[in-house]
């Protein structure tokens, strides 16, 4: 390790090896990192331009980012702390460390961010990372935050925590955007309005509702609103939005990214609960760009809402593989490909695929009998073998011998394998 960090002094080794290292959970290579981060800001600061690999560098130890990596051990935090706490640190080392040590939470944190005073440079770091693990403490020193001009950057901590306060504040926030904002079509979003409208996703839905409607009269030509009041789904802000929508000049506009704004993917968002939230989007589906329809479909598969799904969203869904789930010429276009491009290895997948969505074995076994009728071969009845294998029950075995295919021995071999595989899957 210490060979690699001292080879990093070269400057023609110094990317590669700080790339190398800049993940891994160790003492010394996380002091590397700190020190090499701490350079790039300075040189940034300097310059007056911006480090992308500064900022995204922590993303392996942020629990909403580490994609399945672990925390970071106690050692490397430890080391990280010492860098940061030290007496006379220089302003960018402190900075850097302290951003890779709060990036992993553990136990403990919160009494040594509580620590900091307001008076360290560090102590708005600290608050956000306070109220990043939920310190309801932290809250009264947050309120004033969002009368700033980084309003937006603070009204984040909502993904994390919210009080009264926090509400009365958002109304205070939507009062005083209300004074300022242009209540036209053109350009009317102000940059705040990315996450209040995201905030108030998370609101009870009366709450929501009294707030969106108490300032309509501004928040209605702003699309992340109108999306947002689509989400409340109350039957008042339902037509508030129809008359809105009927009155804009780009209707299309206002759908523009309804999926990400709906938080369908979003870990640790709001996401939906209630399938009026989709029910109020029935008028609008036709706005939808081909991957907000994907999104909505696969997310009433999550759900459960198969009928709203197969009256509202089937008939507009683009996607291949969503289409191959939805049954009769699905399935078979799906078979075909199975047959044709020799792709047995998915089989499996699909057929999980195809049940997530609101297909029964019946169903998927029926069409796969008459597909294998129209395709008497040898291929053929690989294909059907593999779907029974896994989805198949012992009365569904017969299948196997409903056509006559070519050579005899080959077929007899596959059936003979279908059937041992599923009588040992199943007794039924």
């Amino acid at each position: 390790m210490q060979y690699l960090i001292q080879r990093a002094k070269d400057a023609e080794l110094n990317w590669p090896i700080l790339y190398l290292l800049h993940e891994m959970d160790h003492p010394d290579t996380l002091e590397f990192v700190a020190h090499e981060l701490a350079h790039k800001a300075r040189r940034a600061a300097a310059s007056g331009g911006f480090s992308h690999f500064t900022m995204s560098a922590i993303d392996r130890w942020d629990p909403d980012r580490r994609r399945g990596l672990g925390p970071m051990s106690v050692a490397s935090k430890s080391r990280l702390l010492a860098l940061w706490t030290t007496t006379n640190a220089e302003k960018y080392l402190r900075e850097q460390a302290f951003r890779l040590w709060a990036a992993s939470e553990s136990e403990g944190d919160l009494d040594i961010l509580r620590s900091i005073d307001r008076e360290d440079e560090l102590f708005d770091r600290a608050l956000f990372q306070r109220l990043k693990r939920g310190d309801q403490q932290a809250i009264p020193y947050v309120l004033p935050k969002f009368k700033t001009n980084r309003d937006d950057y603070w009204w984040q901590v909502g993904r994390y925590l919210w009080s009264d306060e926090m509400t009365e504040a958002l109304d205070e926030s939507l009062t005083r955007r209300g004074k300022k904002a242009v209540r036209g079509w053109d350009k009317p979003e102000r940059q705040s309005d990315w996450m209040t409208s995201e905030n108030i996703l998370r609101l009870p839905e009366k709450v929501a509702e009294r707030l969106l409607i108490k300032h309509w009269d501004h928040l209605r030509f702003v699309p992340y609103f109108v999306q947002a009041a689509l989400y409340t789904a109350t039957p008042e802000l339902r037509s508030l939005v129809a008359k809105t929508m009927s009155e804009c000049p780009d209707p299309k506009n206002f759908m523009r990214f309804i999926d990400s704004h709906y938080n369908l993917n979003a870990r640790g968002a709001s996401g939906l609960n209630r399938l009026a939230q989709v029910e109020s989007l029935v008028p609008y589906f036709g706005l939808f760009d081909e991957l907000s329809i994907d999104q909505f479909w696969k997310c009433c598969n999550t759900h459960g809402w198969f009928e709203f799904r197969r009256k509202h969203l089937d008939p507009l869904v683009s996607h291949p593989h969503y289409a191959e789930q939805l049954g009769g010429d699905g399935t078979r276009k799906a078979l075909d490909e199975f047959l044709e491009k020799d792709r047995l290895v998915w089989m499996n997948h699909w057929l999980d695929d195809c049940l997530a969505a609101g297909a029964t074995v019946d169903q998927l076994v029926g069409e796969i009998s008459s597909w294998l009728t129209s395709k008497a071969s040898l291929d053929g009845l690989r294909v059907v073998s593999a779907a029974l294998m896994h989805v198949g029950r012992r009365s569904d075995l017969p299948i196997l011998r409903s056509v006559t295919a070519q050579p005899q021995d080959a077929c007899e071999a596959i059936i003979a394998d279908t059937t041992f595989a599923v009588m040992r899957r199943t007794l039924h």
